[in-house]
C-alpha cells in the first residue's frame, strides 16, 4: 500500500511540477508582453508629451500672429476712416468748385450778353 501510494503521490508531484513550469513559463511570457506594453505605453507618452509641446507652440505663435493681424487691422480702420474724411472733404472742396465755375459761367454768359 505505501508502495502504491507513494507511486501515486510521486506521479501526482510529477503533474504538479509539470503545471507549475508551465505556469512559470505563462508566467514568464505575461512578464515580457507587461513589459513590451510598458515600453509602448511610455514611447506613446513621450509622443505625446512631444505633441502637446508643440500645439503649445503653434497655439502661442498662432495667437502673436492673432495680436499682429488686429492691430494691423485696427490700424487699417484707423486709415480707412481718415480717408474717407478726406474723401468727404475732397467732395465738399469739389462741390463748391463746381457752384463756382457755375457762378462764374453765368456771369461770363451775362457778360457776353
Amino acid at each position: 500500500q505505501n508502495k502504491e501510494l507513494i507511486e501515486r503521490n510521486e506521479a501526482i508531484l510529477r503533474e504538479k511540477t509539470d503545471a507549475v513550469e508551465a505556469l512559470d513559463i505563462k508566467t514568464s511570457q505575461f512578464e515580457q508582453e507587461v513589459s513590451r506594453c510598458n515600453a509602448s505605453a511610455d514611447m506613446i507618452k513621450e509622443e505625446m508629451e512631444s505633441i502637446k509641446n508643440q500645439n503649445k507652440e503653434l497655439i502661442e505663435r498662432n495667437e502673436a500672429i492673432l495680436r499682429e493681424k488686429t492691430d494691423a487691422v485696427e490700424a487699417l480702420d484707423i486709415k480707412t476712416s481718415q480717408f474717407e474724411q478726406e474723401v468727404s472733404r475732397c467732395n465738399a472742396s469739389a462741390d463748391m468748385i463746381k457752384e463756382e465755375m457755375e457762378s462764374i459761367k453765368n456771369q461770363n454768359k451775362e457778360l457776353i450778353e
